[in-house]
């Protein structure tokens, strides 16, 4: 299996992000019945359990595609071109972007075990969106790297060539 950056920063985004779908899934049933037996207006308990399934929505995408880089790196696919390169790019914005909802949320008042489990996933997603962003990079400048020496190689090639007919061109003006 494939130890990359790209490897590893899928399954901790995986595997946070799979943890915080089931926490959200757990604090929107667990806050739903504490609006119930409160009686807090309606309003209040629509836009909070609003704003809960909203970001639950956006954890589950993050999920699924860093899941599905997971999957890419598994089978040996390159994520670092075509479909792969979309995927990886959304993964990465899913990423940093869930990392700043948890830090604001992690600010809003929640109770002190909830702060400390939203940091906790803000530290593993930011992580996580580093990792890929340090391979991409990588993959960048090794697509460079490569493409710089097919550009001297091909300079060689036609200097050569040019050099050839030249020859030719000098031994056939001697001939006549």
């Amino acid at each position: 299996m494939n130890k990359s950056k790209s490897f590893i920063a899928s399954i901790i985004s995986t595997t946070v992000s799979g943890l915080y779908i089931i926490a959200l899934l757990y604090m929107i049933v667990t806050s739903w019945l504490n609006f119930k037996k409160s009686g807090m207006d309606d309003i209040r308990m629509a836009v909070e359990g609003s704003l809960y399934l909203v970001l639950l929505l956006i954890i589950i995408i993050t999920f699924a595609l860093s899941l599905t880089l997971l999957i890419f790196k598994i089978k040996k696919k390159d994520i670092f071109t075509g479909q792969g390169r979309q995927i990886l790019l959304s993964t990465i914005f899913f990423d940093f972007f869930v990392a700043f909802l948890f830090f604001i949320i992690s600010l809003s008042g929640v109770g002190v075990l909830f702060a400390i489990l939203y940091v906790v996933g803000l530290i593993g997603l930011a992580v996580s969106g580093a990792l890929y962003l340090v391979d991409y990079n990588e993959d960048i400048k090794f697509k460079k790297a490569n493409k710089n020496k097919i550009d001297n190689t091909a300079v060689q090639d036609n200097f050569y060539k040019i050099n050839e007919i030249m020859d030719n061109k000098e031994s056939g003006e001697k001939k006549e």
